[in-house]
């Protein structure tokens, strides 16, 4: 079996159905199997530019539907994630948070690191633990 990688684009038009030519391509794509073909893979960049499209004026999910959707990915086996654990957990944190779901995934994928502490200017963010807020004492 082989994988293929999804770039943003497509993923938007199969979730938002927004474009009368090329969502239907999306969707025969992801949801009719080809042979030898066993998933989609979604890098982080994808999950970063994804979540930002639908946050904009353009599509106006709020932090509830996208962190659905995601959910609802995550949870398909026609999709394979890079770094899945640390998605995971930056969606479900994003669901309730206030910071903007790559804020979650910078934390968790620093933590897979090793890393135990993130700096930021971000006050949303750095409500979060594990965040330090920098500012003038710096």
């Amino acid at each position: 079996m082989s994988s293929r990688a999804l770039d943003t684009n497509v993923l938007l038009r199969y979730l938002t159905a927004d474009d009368p030519e090329q969502s239907p391509i999306a969707g025969r794509l992801i949801d009719q199997p080809e042979e030898n073909l066993d998933d989609f893979l979604v890098t982080i960049p994808v999950v970063c530019e994804l979540t930002w499209l639908l946050r904009s004026r353009r599509y106006g999910f709020d932090r509830e539907q996208i962190a659905d959707a995601w959910e609802w990915l995550l949870g398909s086996s026609r999709f394979r994630f890079q770094m899945r654990p640390q998605i995971a957990q930056a969606v479900e944190t994003f669901r309730t948070g206030t910071a903007d779901l790559s804020d979650y995934l910078i934390l968790y994928l620093a933590e897979h690191e090793g890393v135990s502490e993130v700096m930021t200017f971000d006050r949303n963010f750095a409500s979060t633990e594990g965040v330090t807020l920098l500012g003038d004492e710096m």
